[in-house]
């Protein structure tokens, strides 16, 4: 099951993400895969893919509770954004997304009901931010 799809902004190319807990990025003409990411989260479910506004990077997260950051030129894991609530397989789906400056990640943290930001660039922890959403 495909657990989400997001186009780049210069639409050459597109992402997805699934349950199977793979990443596949494809030609945004010919809808032909282009590149794969195996276990992209430890096996695990990916739940999200974002691209930065340049095209360059790709943000995603996981089950496993880590989000990263993957340059697409080479195909590798640059950071890991590490600590956002308990390590290990979550329950539920949460997106990983970027502030409107790409300064930070942003990532749910689902133990606490909070808000885990991340400096984009040196993967710093800041404070958590509650919520609210603890009478669901």
């Amino acid at each position: 099951m495909i657990t989400c799809v997001k186009w780049s902004q210069d639409a050459r190319v597109y992402a997805s993400s699934s349950k199977d807990g793979s990443i596949k990025l494809w030609d945004g003409v010919s809808s032909r895969c282009i590149n794969t990411f195996p276990k992209a989260h430890d096996g695990l479910e990916v739940c999200s893919v974002a691209f930065t506004r340049n095209g360059k990077y790709l943000l995603s997260s996981g089950k496993n509770s880590i989000c990263k950051l993957w340059e697409l030129t080479t195909s590798r894991c640059l950071i890991a954004y590490t600590g956002a609530g308990t390590t290990g397989k979550q329950e539920y789906e949460a997106q990983a997304v970027f502030n409107h400056t790409e300064d930070y990640v942003l990532f749910p943290d689902e133990a606490t009901t909070s808000l885990c930001a991340w400096n984009s660039r040196n993967a710093s922890r800041k404070q958590l931010m509650s919520l609210g959403h603890n009478d669901c």
